[in-house]
């Protein structure tokens, strides 16, 4: 299906930090601080930063993990 080809949202690496910008997930929610990402707003990713990609359920849930650190 053509909407499951819908990018959904999009990595930035600005000013040394990691962001991930929600274009298409209403449901975004940063769990680590207990925030809602609303459509065109960014989350920065962290080591162990805990993310919920959708309430629905058969939604995702993501763990970050940082692995090239300098």
């Amino acid at each position: 299906m053509d909407a499951d080809k819908k990018r959904m949202g999009y990595l930035s690496f600005q000013n040394g930090k990691w962001m991930l910008v929600n274009e298409n997930l209403p449901d975004l929610k940063d769990l680590t601080e207990d925030k809602d990402i609303a459509i065109d707003e960014f989350v920065e990713l962290t080591e162990g930063k805990k993310l919920l990609l959708s309430k629905k359920d058969s939604g995702r849930f993501a763990l970050i993990s940082i692995t090239n650190k300098n």
